[in-house]
Order: structure tokens, then C-alpha cells, then sequence
């Protein structure tokens, strides 16, 4: 393997301890599974190899270094692809996580949760839906063309929150406040670091007809997977929208 990939995980490693930012944390998950990662070698009492376990308020966790330059990284070591360790864990009974640490020190914790979420979805895909709502909060307006089709797309597809209950058929979705008003929020994709677990989806025509029963909802935040983007829109275009699309 190359150097590139590592130097870049190690890179990215900091920059999601720093920042939080969920630009920064994709570019994390898809360096994490290309590069290769490093784990102390111990032997058990009963004279068994194994790699270094890291335990952390009662969850035991695969430790990795970023780099084999790490000063803390001791003889014997063996390195492993990201993407193998990931599954080894996932597929362990007593493992939770892995502990990773970088050359400068900073350490991430990833549970067995995200992790499945990173195997399975290791990349957020760039819709145009994505790009129109990026584009709105760029330039802080949109043309009638382009709001039609974002209404278009919006109804058409389907979009992903996290449930804070469920009771039968009914459940509570998240919600943000924006200036005194309650959005109930959705994001674009069902990968994007942001969306808690445990989540559901619902069709575009599905939330717009949910707001409608809400009383004390005003609108829709909508998330996108570029740069923390996101576009709101109020109840009051909520009609407009569904008749507009029943009437193309």
C-alpha cells in the first residue's frame, strides 16, 4: 500500500476530532477503509497471538494506530486494511468498537453501530436533489425552475430521520427550532453521520402530507450530504407543492 492514504487518514482523523464537520467525517470513513492501520501484537496467558484491546467505560475496543510511526506503537505490530478490521469487529461477539489513534495524539472512537453504517454505506453520493439544496444555501435564492424542481424531486423521493419513539404505526420524528419555528427535520441520505440511530424513511409525499396533521409544526428542514447544507421551507407551501405535482 501506499503512503498517500495513510498520511490522509491521519490527516482526517484530526480533522473530525477538531471540527465535527460531516464533510470531514466522510472523507474519515472513506480513507479509514483504503488505508492501512496498526495494532500492537500481545499473547494471551494462554500463549495465543491476538492484537491490543483498549478498554473504555466498560467497552472493549480493537486498538489502531494511524501510522506505524506512532512513538506509542510498540514491537511486534501488525498492520491490517481498514475495511477488514471493520468487518472483524463487526463480526466479533465481544468486541464494541475500534480505538483509533493518530500520530498527533487524537483518538476516535467508533462503535460497532457506525461501523456497520460505514461497511455499508462507505461513501455519501452526491444527488441532484444534494446539489440543489448546496446551491440554495450558497446563493440564498432560487429561480422558479429550480425551486419547481426541487418540489418535483422532494415529493418524489424518499428521506430519512431519526425516531425518537414508535408506538404502532406512528412515530416521532426529529425536529429542529429556527428562529421560534418547529421543523421537523429529514435528511437526504440514510449514510449521512449526522442521522442518529435508530431512523426511518418516508417518501417526499408521505412527510409533506405528515406535516399537514402536525399543529404545532411549521415546515421541513431537509439536510443535505454537502457541507451540512440544508433548505426549509414553510407549511404554508406545503398545498402548492402537492397540487402543483398532481396537476403535472
Amino acid at each position: 500500500m501506499t503512503n498517500e492514504p495513510k498520511d490522509n487518514l491521519d490527516i482526517f482523523l484530526d480533522l473530525v476530532v477538531r471540527s465535527q464537520e460531516s464533510a470531514d467525517r466522510n472523507k474519515f470513513h472513506q480513507a479509514l477503509l483504503e488505508s492501512e492501520i496498526f495494532s500492537p501484537k500481545i499473547k494471551s496467558k494462554e500463549g495465543k497471538s491476538g492484537l491490543a484491546i483498549s478498554e473504555v467505560d466498560g467497552k472493549k475496543l480493537l486498538l489502531f494506530y494511524t501510522t506505524n510511526n506512532n512513538k506509542k506503537l510498540k514491537n511486534p505490530y501488525m498492520g491490517v486494511e481498514g475495511e477488514y478490521a471493520l468487518q472483524m469487529i463487526l463480526d466479533s461477539h465481544d468486541l464494541d468498537g475500534i480505538y483509533l489513534c493518530s500520530e498527533s495524539d487524537s483518538i476516535l472512537i467508533i462503535l460497532k453501530a457506525e461501523i456497520s453504517r460505514i461497511l455499508r454505506y462507505p461513501v455519501l453520493s452526491t444527488t441532484e436533489i444534494d446539489r440543489l439544496i448546496a446551491d440554495f444555501a450558497d446563493n440564498g435564492c432560487q429561480s422558479e425552475e429550480d425551486r419547481t424542481r426541487f418540489n418535483n424531486l422532494f415529493y418524489e423521493g424518499e428521506y430519512y430521520t431519526s425516531i425518537e419513539s414508535k408506538d404502532g404505526e406512528s412515530m416521532k420524528v426529529s425536529s429542529m427550532e429556527v428562529d421560534g419555528y418547529n421543523l421537523v427535520l429529514f435528511y437526504t441520505q440514510s449514510n449521512n453521520c449526522n442521522l442518529g440511530l435508530p431512523y426511518g424513511g418516508k417518501s417526499g409525499k408521505e412527510i409533506l402530507e405528515m406535516v399537514m396533521r402536525m399543529p404545532n409544526i411549521h415546515g421541513i428542514a431537509l439536510m443535505s450530504s454537502i457541507d451540512e447544507a440544508w433548505f426549509g421551507f414553510s407549511k404554508q407551501d406545503i398545498p402548492e407543492m402537492l397540487r402543483r405535482k398532481i396537476e403535472l
